[in-house]
């Protein structure tokens, strides 16, 4: 009789962490509702433990918040739950960016393009290479990425900064028109011009 309650009981847990996952979902696509959605996040890893990826959705938050070290701790968690997370990678190389580790950054997000060759994850080596003052490299990345997104104002940007870095003025020069095409009010875009 005693295992029968206790069955029923954690039957009831796995309701009430569904309900709760159900929850923080919607309450995080939802603007303003983070605090909701972790604590429903957080209930459904006391009555649940182990059985839902609330890290990751937690991470997503955080990353919203600009939270970067929250951000980086759920997404080890998801990646420890499951060691082929991409977006878990992605995210927490994103974050480690932000936060200025960009040796680790890079490792997180080389993780992410070993399961998923995505140009938001070649967008972002791409900047921590440049961080690393690895242009060149920046640069192969930054090309991957404009082949599929070829209006892409930002990566033309940081492409021409690699470049210029690189002392490629010509090819710096042509990003950076590139840029004001796209985005004739980028004054960044304009002060890399006059100094060239």
């Amino acid at each position: 009789m005693k295992n029968n309650i206790r069955k029923v009981k954690t039957s009831d847990n796995l309701e009430k962490a569904y309900l709760y996952y159900e929850k923080g979902v919607q309450l995080s696509r939802n603007d303003g509702k983070h605090r909701e959605a972790l604590i429903a996040f957080s209930k459904v890893e006391k009555l649940a433990k182990g059985m839902y990826d609330v890290s990751y959705c937690k991470a997503i938050i955080y990353s919203e918040l600009k939270k970067h070290e929250n951000v980086v701790k759920e997404c080890a968690a998801a990646v420890k739950r499951d060691p082929q997370h991409k977006a878990a990678y992605g995210l927490q190389g994103n974050a480690y960016l932000f936060l200025e580790k960009y040796k680790e950054a890079l490792r997180s997000l080389n993780s992410a393009l070993k399961y998923n060759k995505h140009c938001k994850f070649y967008f972002d080596r791409g900047l921590t290479l440049g961080k690393l003052n690895k242009h060149a490299e920046a640069i192969k990345d930054f090309n991957l990425v404009l082949k599929e997104w070829p209006k892409f104002s930002n990566c033309y940007f940081n492409r021409g900064v690699a470049y210029f870095k690189l002392g490629k003025k010509d090819n710096a020069l042509k990003d950076f028109r590139k840029v004001l095409a796209l985005d004739p009010k980028d004054c960044d875009a304009k002060e890399y011009i006059e100094e060239l």
